[in-house]
């Protein structure tokens, strides 16, 4: 039997079920008046949904970051109108952060709102991507600058299908899990995999429930290690996109947060907020699981192209925002100075 996380929202709920196995629950999580069903998925995701006696259609998506694009939005709601979908039909995100990024966005917009429920398949996803109701694309400008909060009817974490993703993948799961580690100053060590998903999960759908629609700075703490990190994966993204001989160069999303994380803290030690014992304690969890603590030399970085990318993270209003470590754990830290930015950044492009 799954575990229930639920999530109570300003007009509605979200129930999150963690278990191993539990793929089943879906068909009695669909509403009664639902007619279709839309499965966006990728080609590469061999899972099967057993949804008998509704009508189904299965909708690809190509299997990369940059189907998380406003051409995307246009593609898919314009094949959910060709099939005749309505608001009370209802939409099925299965894949990873990537899908359900982007079904998210699709179902705040077709048709002024759409029901969705998302089956995350990655670590990365099950732990992060999936809760919390932030959806959105990607411009050339920066990372998810077109959204919308709006949340799925359910999120159903099937532990069990984690089991056949490549080490990378569970890798790259691992880079929101340290965060998590960090600001719920919670040690995961020698915890199920099951388990540490549960607790994840719980304590995002805590602070989403503080602060839904990140306006208190309660939920920004969610972004730790997201403001570099968020500007590394969109120069490697361009620059796949510029040449596509640089797609293998793409950088994982939860390695980008680590290294996101990594500067962070150095960038805390350099304003006093930490001293070196917290910072090495930091940088010694980063390591244990394997993740990039500076940015690839193949990466080619420009100092000020990432501080532009800074410059336009969603938490930042014209200055330079963080979330930073310090006395009293993580917190949002508003109008850094550029010029310490740009000292402790000098040590992370190699």
């Amino acid at each position: 039997m799954p575990r229930i996380i639920s999530l109570r929202l300003t007009n509605s709920k979200c129930d999150i079920y963690v278990g191993s196995g539990i793929l089943n629950v879906i068909s009695n999580l669909i509403p009664a008046d639902v007619k279709k069903i839309g499965i966006v998925t990728q080609e590469n995701i061999k899972i099967k949904l057993n949804l008998s006696g509704h009508e189904c259609h299965v909708l690809n998506i190509v299997n990369s970051e940059s189907a998380k694009s406003l051409s995307s939005v246009s593609t898919l709601c314009s094949e959910l109108a060709v099939l005749g979908f309505h608001r009370n039909d209802l939409l099925i995100a299965l894949g990873g952060g990537v899908v359900t990024d982007l079904v998210g966005f699709v179902a705040s917009v077709y048709n002024r709102g759409i029901r969705f429920i998302n089956v995350p398949t990655t670590l990365l996803a099950q732990v992060d991507a999936s809760i919390g109701g932030k959806t959105g694309v990607n411009l050339p400008e920066g990372k998810n600058l077109v959204g919308s909060f709006y949340h799925p009817i359910c999120v159903v974490c099937d532990v069990n299908v984690l089991r056949s993703l490549p080490e990378k993948e569970i890798k790259n799961g691992f880079g929101e899990i340290v965060k998590y580690s960090l600001i719920a100053n919670e040690d995961f060590k020698n915890l199920e995999l099951e388990e540490i998903v549960y607790r994840c999960a719980k304590y995002k759908a805590e602070i989403v429930q503080k602060d839904e629609y990140e306006r208190l700075g309660i939920r920004s703490i969610l972004n730790y290690g997201h403001t570099l990190g968020h500007a590394i994966e969109q120069l490697s993204i361009n620059q796949a996109i510029e040449n596509p001989v640089n797609a293998k160069n793409i950088i994982s999303h939860g390695n980008c947060v680590a290294i996101g994380i990594a500067f962070a803290t150095a960038l805390a030690v350099n304003l006093g907020r930490i001293d070196s014992n917290r910072a090495n304690y930091t940088l010694e969890l980063l390591k244990k699981y394997d993740l990039l603590t500076d940015i690839p030399k193949y990466l080619k970085a420009d100092v000020g192209q990432l501080i532009s990318f800074m410059y336009k993270d969603k938490k930042s209003q014209g200055e330079l925002t963080f979330i930073l470590d310090g006395p009293t754990g993580c917190e949002l830290v508003k109008n850094v100075s550029l010029q310490a930015v740009k000292e402790v950044m000098s040590d992370f492009i190699k």
